[in-house]
């Protein structure tokens, strides 16, 4: 991003500006570089509205972040974040409070585990959109309707993927989505050239706490170092994570598969299932992950799984 004073949004647009929020290090960045123009006098630079998709399963540091930034964003804008989700009242359709309900209840694993990533079409997107365009099921009007603008606008949206990460792949291929039917898309970060290391810096000299990744706690592409540290600091969750996991395995469906991570890397030989690298990772400490968690939680992984499923593990002898 150049010092000098620049119009972010020359083209001046009939519709509004959304930053699409996600509550991790690449969105945050896209508000800190915006509030750098807005501060030089680049008033197209101001986003109108600032939304949140909530799963229901972030984990508390990125809920955390929200609450930080959205009162950061109302200082700097004039408006906070706004929160967005799924809505469980819709006719003909079985409502979930998160997506680990979701999971629980139909006793599978988020379909990112499938390959699919279907989960952040139907937690994120979905919700997004309906929030902005509305719904018929059940029948809402959309922000832009409620705003006053004219059917048909569509909104300009800022979507998070730094520099380096579309340089290949399929977020490259994304990021090369300028319009759809509903909306117009901007790429700010890529525009700017900022890699994953310059948003940490940004956000940093803004002042703002250091952000972790934005993902649901059970999220197959959660890494090795990511499961140390939820199963120290958010026993809890990652006990839960676990449990989706053996509830997949030994539910209805069943897996083909080992895991959350599907299968034994060849590389290391790192299982696919989180529960059995949990069971065999032993820490400095002469205890594995798994027994950490549970000492930490306060409570052992199979009393949760009987008070989840009952009808598939049996009470847990003391």
């Amino acid at each position: 991003m150049s010092d000098t004073l620049s119009m972010f949004n020359p083209a001046c647009l009939d519709g509004p500006m959304v930053v699409n929020f996600g509550g991790g290090v690449d969105s945050t960045a896209i508000l800190v570089g915006l509030a750098r123009l807005y501060r030089m006098g680049d008033d197209t630079a101001k986003p109108d509205l600032i939304l949140f998709a909530d799963t229901g399963d972030e984990l508390p540091e990125t809920y955390e972040n929200v609450r930080r930034v959205s009162e950061w964003c109302e200082a700097t804008f004039g408006i906070p974040v706004t929160i967005a989700s799924r809505p469980n009242n819709i006719p003909g359709r079985v409502g979930y409070k998160s997506l680990s309900e979701n999971c629980i209840t139909n006793e599978t694993l988020p379909s990112e585990a499938f390959g699919r990533g279907a989960c952040s079409l139907k937690w994120k997107h979905e919700p997004m959109d309906a929030f902005l365009h509305g719904r018929k099921r059940p029948l809402r009007e959309g922000w832009l309707q409620a705003q006053g603008y004219e059917p048909g606008i569509k909104p300009l949206r800022l979507i998070g993927y730094d520099a380096t990460e579309t340089q290949k792949g399929k977020r490259k291929k994304n990021s090369e989505i300028g319009e759809d039917s509903t909306n117009f898309y901007r790429y700010p970060l890529v525009e700017w050239g900022w890699s994953r290391e310059e948003c940490e810096r940004a956000i940093a000299v803004e002042g703002l706490p250091k952000v972790i990744k934005s993902a649901c706690f059970m999220c197959p592409n959660q890494t090795e170092g990511e499961l140390l540290t939820m199963a120290n600091d958010n026993p809890k969750l990652f006990l839960r994570a676990l449990a989706i996991e053996e509830i997949a395995k030994s539910g209805k469906h069943g897996l083909r598969f080992e895991g959350l991570w599907r299968r034994t890397r060849k590389s290391d030989g790192r299982p696919g299932s989180w529960f059995a690298w949990a069971s065999q990772t032993v820490l400095d400490s002469g205890i594995s992950v798994l027994a950490t968690a549970e000492l930490l939680a306060g409570y052992r992984l199979d009393e949760l799984l009987h008070i989840l499923k009952p009808e598939l593990f049996a009470a847990p002898t003391k």
